[in-house]
């Protein structure tokens, strides 16, 4: 139990870059254990060019949460407008009406007016297994490499695509584990239209609070966050594995309902430094309700697109139609100047298809109570085939690809409309 007082962060944020007028804005998260009947404390952010003798400019914290006693406050940093030549912005979080703190750990690489950005790009930050993340010895030699090249040449951003963390492990929470198996004395059919119990809605928050605590809190990824600003986009695994590409009945059970509230609720603050409420006005993100998709320039001439390809998936459709019609328009909008558009699906739009697999999957996916099942059962080898949601194993990963028979023809609508953009 943290003791209150504990906190974590900072955590930066790209918020925007306007080549036009060379104005980059950043974020700030800082995460707070509050007492009992504590109130969010009174923080400002003060940020000033390195070396310079002039008064800080500062910022007054908003208080974005609250959250198993967990106080959410984001700082918002700029305009910082790009010069002639590349500086450093060191910040630091203080007290209302306190002295700030300065330390080389919280030093900001801003490029110069018109010079190309120096950015990274990285997905998959996490393991499956604990003895993967014990052999490799987590993710920490990664993010040491890269803050050894970040020393030589700073990077100006850190695009996350998707994949920070791997929540799959919620599903082992007891009350979860009681629900795959049918130890609660319901058959299938009846836990998928089940309610969930307070309390387990509780245990699902408090997994999801505590998994991004402590995977923010990582050595050495911990510094990358609070000397680089990101932005991410998620993926299935800042959910759990496959999120999106199960039966809708499954989908749209209220269990399943539940760990994505604590998800989503979890991905808005720590990835975003927001909430879903304000995810517009904080950080100008565009589609349809309950989306998160982002495009932001990473220089003057290049802008990255990030679609939320989660949020709405299904076995369906990956984007809904007004997604597809708000990508479109967001990127007619973009500025004259951008000559280069990347589009960071979590999942590759160009990727080989394996439709025999899909044939085989589907099958063992539409026979799992049958005499087929019973008997890999009876072998042992079910374990390996079956997810612990009945599916077949690698079903939801095949499905999740946009060369799924399935999205076939929404991924060719898509590469169309970005070949009609880039040809303009």
């Amino acid at each position: 139990m943290a003791a209150p007082g504990t906190t974590h962060g900072p955590y930066l944020r790209l918020t925007s870059y306007k080549p036009d007028s060379n104005e980059l804005r950043l974020s700030v998260l800082v995460v707070v254990k509050l007492g009992e009947g504590q109130s969010p404390p009174q923080l400002t952010l003060h940020w000033r060019d390195v070396g310079a003798a002039e008064a800080s400019s500062t910022s007054p914290a908003i208080h974005l949460d609250t959250w198993g006693g967990w106080a959410f406050m984001r700082l918002n940093m700029g305009p910082l407008v790009c010069g002639a030549a590349e500086r450093k912005v060191e910040y630091a979080v203080a007290s209302a009406g306190a002295e700030p703190a300065y330390s080389a750990r919280q030093q900001v690489a801003v490029a110069a007016a018109g010079a190309a950005w120096r950015w990274g790009f990285y997905s998959c930050n996490g393991f499956h297994a604990k003895k993967d993340e014990e052999k490799f010895k987590g993710i920490a030699p990664l993010w040491r490499d890269v803050m050894r090249e970040h020393a030589k040449a700073p990077l100006h951003a850190i695009v996350g695509g998707g994949d920070q963390l791997y929540c799959d492990p919620v599903w082992k929470l007891p009350a979860l584990v009681e629900w795959t198996s049918g130890e609660n004395g319901l058959d299938h059919n009846e836990r998928l239209l089940a309610d969930v119990d307070p309390e387990v809605v509780t245990a699902i928050d408090e997994y999801y609070l505590g998994a991004y605590i402590k995977h923010w809190s990582s050595p050495v990824w911990s510094d990358a966050l609070a000397a680089v600003p990101h932005i991410m986009s998620w993926d299935d695994h800042d959910i759990f594995d496959g999120w999106g590409s199960y039966p809708d009945s499954m989908q749209k059970s209220p269990m399943f309902q539940a760990v994505y509230a604590g998800a989503r609720r979890a991905y808005a603050l720590f990835q975003h430094h927001t909430t879903w409420e304000r995810a517009t006005s904080d950080n100008d993100c565009f589609g349809p309700p309950g989306t998160m998709s982002l495009c932001v320039c990473l220089g003057p001439h290049t802008a990255i697109v990030m679609p939320d390809t989660r949020a709405e998936r299904s076995r369906k459709h990956i984007l809904s139609k007004a997604a597809h019609e708000a990508l479109a328009a967001r990127l007619a909008a973009l500025p004259p100047n951008i000559t280069h558009l990347v589009v960071c699906a979590p999942v590759p739009m160009v990727y080989p298809e394996i439709p025999a697999s899909e044939s085989i999957f589907r099958f063992l996916t539409n026979t799992s109570t049958s005499t087929v099942a019973q008997t890999l059962q009876k072998t042992g080898m079910a374990a390996a085939l079956y997810s612990q949601f009945g599916t077949g194993e690698l079903y939801d990963d095949i499905l999740d690809h946009w060369g799924a028979s399935v999205h076939v023809s929404e991924k060719e609508r898509l590469l169309t409309s970005l070949a009609g953009f880039s040809a303009q």
